[in-house]
């Protein structure tokens, strides 16, 4: 193989990689979004909470409400807790 197809190739895998790197960057600092956005997710609906939080479940629609938004906040926690899991190790290359 002629030496310019090898160093050719040899820059293929150079961009190749670079591509891979940076794409991972964005998808670290995406993670890390995503945490802050669902750790923010209760105050940003906090008027809402406050409202269901503060029902007597005397009837179907409060009751409804209140048990929508007991599954919310737990499939809320579930995937905070997966997400934060993965910023940590993503935290933990230190490639980029």
């Amino acid at each position: 193989m002629e030496m310019s197809r090898v160093l050719r190739s040899l820059r293929e895998v150079g961009d190749f990689i670079d591509t891979r790197r940076t794409k991972l960057e964005s998808y670290k600092a995406w993670v890390s979004t995503v945490s802050s956005d669902l750790s923010g997710l209760a105050s940003t609906y906090a008027d809402v909470v406050a409202e269901i939080n503060g029902y007597t479940p005397t009837g179907a629609a409060e009751t409804y409400c209140k048990d929508v938004l007991a599954k919310l906040v737990a499939e809320r926690s579930a995937l905070l807790a997966d997400v934060n899991t993965l910023v940590s190790d993503l935290s933990a290359l230190t490639e980029f």
